[in-house]
């Protein structure tokens, strides 16, 4: 493809801000696509269109990691060695999640409910569960039963997720960053509904009133669901990363190189544990909102 050609892997870890700009476009190109192929199930097919090109794009930044690795290029501790990759991926992230926001936030209501339907019921879902949550630990005999329940019940369905996307991972390759791609669009329903709440209040603006409210909904946004979604969204991606690097392994038969299999076999568990590290991190912090 032509996009895998311009933007090398190496270009893409000193350059993340690239990814951004690239998730920036799928995502717009994926959503008006599907909605002009599939009015009716825009939602769930826009994920698919968006991260069909992308897919070239990340394998072959996964194998350029893995070769790194096994060929000892880099002796550096294993979080300084995969940062870039980390980072290339947030930025990728934050791509998708800014295009998703920007279309919820300017769209007229009728068009979104075609557009983002799928994700504004597992939104709906997601807020019906938590104030479910909310309402079980505000019952509960003392306030560290609530909070452990919580945590209990978040970090579960975390480890669900993180389990789903080393599977997809290791049995596709980048096939992961279809779950990252749709988690960044629920979240763009959040962050486009605090926008879309508060475009009266910069009428004044005249023609750039929804501007204004896309920034003040990213920024809210943002500040809401804080450090417990960071610590999440990093689970997940070290997760991909883990998967896919051992996915790009099995692919060029690294088992047959003298060291290969336990450098990245040592790799992907360190990364896994860490992985869980974060969930657990962020899974604590969001419990406490139901203390």
């Amino acid at each position: 493809m032509v996009f895998e050609e311009i933007i090398n892997p190496r270009d893409a870890e000193h350059n993340p801000y690239k990814l951004t700009l690239l998730g920036f476009f799928f995502a717009s190109v994926g959503l008006w696509l599907a909605w002009w192929l599939f009015p009716g199930s825009a939602g769930l097919l826009s994920i698919f269109l968006t991260v069909m090109p992308l897919i070239p794009i990340l394998t072959h930044l996964f194998e350029y990691e893995g070769e790194d690795q096994v060929e000892g290029v880099d002796h550096k501790g294993m979080f300084i060695r995969y940062f870039p990759i980390i980072m290339t991926l947030m930025a990728l992230f934050g791509g998708l999640l800014i295009g998703y926001t920007f279309w919820f936030s300017v769209l007229p209501d009728d068009m979104n409910k075609a557009m983002f339907n799928v994700q504004m019921d597992e939104f709906s879902a997601i807020r019906g569960a938590a104030v479910q949550m909310g309402g079980e630990a505000s019952v509960a005999s003392g306030q560290a039963v609530g909070t452990s329940s919580a945590f209990e019940t978040i970090f579960g369905h975390n480890l669900g997720v993180l389990a789903l996307i080393v599977l997809l991972s290791v049995t596709y390759g980048a096939g992961a960053i279809y779950i990252i791609a749709w988690n960044a669009s629920v979240m763009a329903v959040f962050f486009g509904t605090i926008a879309k709440g508060a475009l009266a209040s910069f009428t004044h603006m005249g023609a750039m009133s929804g501007l204004f409210a896309f920034g003040y909904g990213l920024f809210h946004g943002a500040s809401a669901i804080g450090p417990h979604a960071f610590m999440e969204l990093l689970a997940y991606l070290i997760a991909a990363i883990a998967g896919c690097i051992l996915s790009a392994a099995l692919v060029r038969k690294v088992h047959r190189k003298p060291g290969g299999v336990a450098q990245i076999v040592f790799d992907v568990a360190k990364l896994f544990l860490l992985a869980v590290i974060c969930l657990a991190a962020g899974a604590a912090i969001e419990s406490l909102a139901f203390a």
